[in-house]
């Protein structure tokens, strides 16, 4: 950096000066406050939440950002070796909050084509997950291109910056929309739910099959129906995403589903719960292998789940297993990361030791405001030996052996698990499943009310 400094003084300082500033507006120290106050209210009164930050305004948040204009750097993601430059000339003043757990900041530039260019801005966690999550589908979009029969069915793809999806929305805001400007209540099923049982986080599993499938059946299912006019791309694109499986993707409620409003095609958003970590969650686990609502089911052509979805999947299972290899290869390399092996880590946080949310929150206060100069921790991977060849994982320095020798465990324990679904043994490991009796057990999990019932409000499994 240095030695940049010496030929390109400007360009290092507007890279330092844009780089903080964003770190800055990506988390706020009265959001943090906010966000104690929120787990408060969660403890005390159950389902009520304090309003939420709907936009945030540069002139307040940081206004070095604002006012600087005709950057040097080139926007994030477009640079081409060898073509003209598109540099930034200026950064939108208002930034959109997004209602999500993670609250990230949807923030527009304009590059000097005069053409806007829109990204997501997350603070509450490392984007790098997202990015080998991206790099294996990657991978999976590669084979299947290559494969001449599902090719032929034309199927679809703690501070960072994400590249935003354009003409779209999440699923739960669409269908606020739609119920809003029809004055039907945003929870109807909910609501119906409450009347049968108030406490029905409370109730046993039978119980809550009977109170759930009353609320079904006192509600309509066509809500989704009137929006989706591209099916087909509908269909076969949630077939595509539904194999997310793979890498147990979790936490897929409606906000981190997008619909394209252009081809209608599905696209899921944040993947920082993989490997069945939210399947082994203390309270609300989840049981399904992904979402599919009855609202997505209806939303399908009139075979439903039988037709074009489940030859979909059929055609992506075939297209993954028969590439096992690769894919086991770069999750290999995925999971050798140290972002992953921490989170792969025990839960619990050893004694003494901040706990993970503690940790975070630690995090963004030292990089929005070091004391006595104080820098940010580095970590230096060294290399280290094939876990599939029994080696051990990350050496970190000031981590236990034992707490070391589970986060071992843990990986290869992941890596089995994946291992046993890329060869239809996810079910039986000593009985391996062909491609269309494991999907079809699949799709009796991921539909079973007995499964989507015991789920959080959040998850609308309703729907």
């Amino acid at each position: 950096m240095d030695n940049k400094q010496q030929h390109s003084a400007k360009l290092v300082e507007q890279a330092d000066l844009m780089s903080h500033k964003l770190i800055r507006v990506a988390v706020l120290w009265h959001e943090l406050w906010h966000e104690g106050l929120e787990e408060a209210s969660h403890l005390y009164f159950g389902d009520h939440t304090l309003p939420q930050l709907s936009t945030l305004d540069l002139k307040y948040v940081s206004p070095k950002l604002k006012d600087c204009l005709d950057f040097d750097l080139a926007v994030p993601g477009i640079y081409q070796s060898g073509r003209l430059i598109i540099r930034i000339i200026s950064f939108d003043p208002i930034l959109h909050v997004l209602q999500m757990k993670k609250r990230p900041r949807r923030m527009t530039l304009k590059g000097s084509d005069g053409s806007p260019y829109m990204y997501t801005l997350k603070g509450h966690e490392d984007i790098r997950q997202d990015e080998h999550v991206m790099q294996l589908f990657s991978l999976i979009n590669t084979l299947l291109d290559n494969d001449g029969e599902s090719f032929k069915r034309h199927l679809s793809a703690h501070s960072g910056l994400l590249g935003w999806v354009s003409n779209s929305d999440t699923l739960h805001t669409l269908i606020m929309e739609y119920r809003e400007s029809r004055r039907i209540l945003l929870n109807i099923e909910h609501h119906i739910m409450l009347q049968m049982a108030s406490d029905y986080d409370n109730l046993t599993l039978m119980q809550k099959v009977k109170v759930f499938r009353y609320a079904m059946d006192n509600t309509t299912r066509k809500d989704l129906y009137s929006w989706l006019e591209r099916r087909t791309n509908y269909t076969r694109s949630l077939g595509v995403m539904s194999h997310g499986y793979i890498l147990s993707l979790g936490d897929h409620h409606p906000s981190n589903l997008l619909l394209d409003h252009v081809t209608g095609k599905i696209v899921h958003i944040d993947f920082s719960d993989c490997f069945e970590v939210v399947m082994h969650h203390e309270k609300y686990p989840e049981r399904v292998p992904f979402q599919l609502t009855r609202m997505l089911i209806f939303a399908m052509e009139v075979s439903n789940i039988e037709g074009s979805y489940q030859i979909t999947c059929e055609a992506v299972m075939r297209v993954l297993r028969e590439n096992k290899d690769s894919l086991m290869a770069v999750l290999e390399a995925f999971i050798h990361d140290h972002l992953i092996n921490w989170r792969l880590g025990v839960r619990e946080s050893p004694p003494g030791r901040m706990s993970f949310i503690a940790e975070r929150r630690q995090s963004v206060a030292t990089n929005l405001n070091p004391e006595n100069g104080a820098q940010p921790s580095t970590y230096t991977r060294p290399r280290c030996p094939s876990i599939l060849e029994g080696g051990i994982l990350d050496a970190q320095e000031g981590v236990p052996n034992e707490a070391r020798e589970l986060q071992n465990a843990r990986a290869l324990q992941v890596l089995a698990r994946v291992q046993e679904k890329l060869t239809g043994r996810d079910f039986r490991p000593y009985e391996e499943l062909d491609i269309s009796d494991q999907v079809d057990k699949l799709l009796a999990q991921a539909t079973n009310v007995e499964n989507i019932c015991q789920h959080w409000i959040g998850w609308c499994s309703f729907w």
